[in-house]
């Protein structure tokens, strides 16, 4: 019962089986205090996880999603050097009169249209790492070969100088590529497309060249493609001043 002040006291309960008394305390009942119970508190957590799980779901997706692009954009940029290489080796190309072992050599399967790609070599300039002047370019004989992996098709390339201090030093091969689902090689000759070269027949020189290559990204196979014309070289020949004198 209240006292007037606004403060609770204890109330006297009369037993009318004895007479024996019993005192029982009451709080303020204008509030429950200020603790939780354990259902609050089981409700609270629930509601915790399931915003963590949801918050961690959607930074796990956008996680994968940003490192799938980066791997594409990685992935199409090294196939992009692929074929600027292939690029920059046949465009500078030389072709050295009477040379067999500058020879631009092209050779293909027998089968599938294009034909699969299985060993190119050429002879091609080459400027020495930080030079600029053309002048300066070295003559080196550049090898592609398609080898077969677990993985799909690896394309290496080797390197070995025609001369120079460095014509003793045997082939520097590199793994250019990998992980290839297919590539193709194949030389214009001014009439028709072939996967192989040189011709029988005669001595020209490939007016153009067409390259493509096929890779799994994502479940997807993915075709890159590319045309390119082809200078008629630089043709290496030595002359002996003996001949050009008048008798």
């Amino acid at each position: 019962m209240s006292d007037g002040t606004g403060t609770y006291g204890a109330v006297m309960i009369h037993s009318f089986s004895g007479s024996k008394e019993r005192r029982i305390r009451t709080g303020d009942p204008r509030g429950r205090g200020n603790g939780w119970t354990l259902l609050e508190l089981l409700l609270s957590v629930a509601v915790a996880a399931v915003v963590v799980t949801l918050l961690y779901s959607l930074f796990h997706t956008a996680l994968t999603a940003m490192r799938a692009k980066d791997g594409a954009r990685s992935r199409s940029t090294e196939i992009s050097d692929v074929l600027g290489q292939l690029r920059d080796d046949l465009v500078n190309a030389v072709h050295p009169e009477g040379d067999e072992d500058c020879e631009m050599v092209l050779e293909g399967g027998e089968f599938g249209d294009p034909p699969e790609f299985h060993r190119l070599e050429l002879c091609t300039k080459e400027l020495p790492e930080g030079e600029r002047d053309s002048r300066w370019h070295h003559i080196m004989r550049v090898a592609y070969r398609a080898e077969s992996s677990r993985a799909g098709i690896r394309l290496l390339r080797s390197r070995s100088a025609m001369a120079g201090p460095e014509v003793s030093d045997p082939p520097v091969t590199n793994t250019v590529i990998d992980s290839l689902e297919s590539i193709h090689i194949e030389f214009y000759d001014g009439e028709s497309w072939v996967g192989a070269w040189p011709p029988e027949e005669t001595n020209a020189r490939p007016v153009a060249a067409r390259m493509s290559l096929r890779v799994l990204e994502r479940g997807k196979t993915s075709a890159y493609e590319t045309e390119i014309h082809l200078p008629t070289g630089t043709v290496a020949t030595g002359r002996d001043d003996d001949q050009d004198r008048d008798p």
